[in-house]
């Protein structure tokens, strides 16, 4: 279940609605400690936050640590597409949250080009282009260790259905 930015206390009340044990948090606002604190008070589920490429090395450095306190599994995409190296660098400062690439991953390359640079990899099919070069792509990532999340777009029952069954 993904919440979509708003205010802190929306975004909490959506979180303590659902009543799921996991939730993914779209943050990119000046607001992002208050977010995932007002979450965390509203939920005891399993945390991940996606940035959607929306801060600069500095501002991740600086924010990743202060999100860890309130027990994120990974980050996800917290800096622009194809900053590959930032990723690496990024990982590197072992802030305390895995680091995940959604945005540059489309195809088992794209997956082998970030070994090393993320803890993991979001694998969509609407993006990979169906399912031979998603399991390629997953293939591929467990072959340099890295975690791997399915997820998906704006698909229809059809799609999600063919993603779930990969999972």
């Amino acid at each position: 279940f993904t919440i979509a930015l708003d205010t802190p206390q929306e975004m909490a009340r959506r979180a303590q609605e659902s009543g799921l044990p996991i939730i993914k948090v779209k943050l990119g606002s000046q607001d992002d400690e208050a977010i995932l604190r007002a979450i965390r008070a509203a939920t005891n589920a399993r945390l991940r936050v996606d940035a959607n490429a929306g801060w600069t090395r500095e501002q991740a450095v600086q924010l990743i640590p202060r999100l860890a306190q309130y027990g994120l599994e990974f980050v996800e995409q917290p800096l622009a597409k194809g900053d590959i190296d930032g990723l690496r660098w990024l990982r590197e400062q072992r802030l305390g949250a895995a680091i995940f690439a959604d945005e540059n991953i489309k195809t088992a390359r794209n997956v082998a080009a970030h070994a090393g640079a993320v803890d993991g990899v979001v694998i969509k099919l609407m993006k990979s282009g169906g399912l031979r070069e998603a399991l390629r792509a997953i293939a591929v990532a467990r072959a340099l260790d890295m975690q791997v999340m399915i997820g998906c777009m704006i698909e229809t029952s059809v799609g999600v259905t063919a993603a779930a069954h990969i999972a």
